[in-house]
């Protein structure tokens, strides 16, 4: 597993052999860890809970109405 720095705060891991992003941890929220979905095996144990960032929703992006929803960083998902 690689891991690097890409803002201040900010450490992000990777796969070494195919460069799929992992995780992602910030100074901001230093209990958590996001850990990519896509990136597990069997990804379909975990679904979403919340959607974040909707500021930066492209336009074709749907929503779905019965999960919380945050503009930007969600502050207790």
């Amino acid at each position: 597993m690689g891991r690097f720095v890409s803002s201040p705060g900010v450490v992000r891991t990777f796969c070494t052999t195919c460069g799929t992003s992992l995780t992602y941890a910030t100074e901001k929220r230093p209990r958590d860890i996001d850990v990519t979905t896509m990136s597990l095996d069997d990804e379909t144990m975990f679904p979403p809970t919340c959607e974040v960032w909707e500021s930066h929703r492209v336009s074709w992006e749907v929503t779905d109405p019965n999960r919380k929803h945050y503009p930007q960083e969600a502050a207790d998902a």
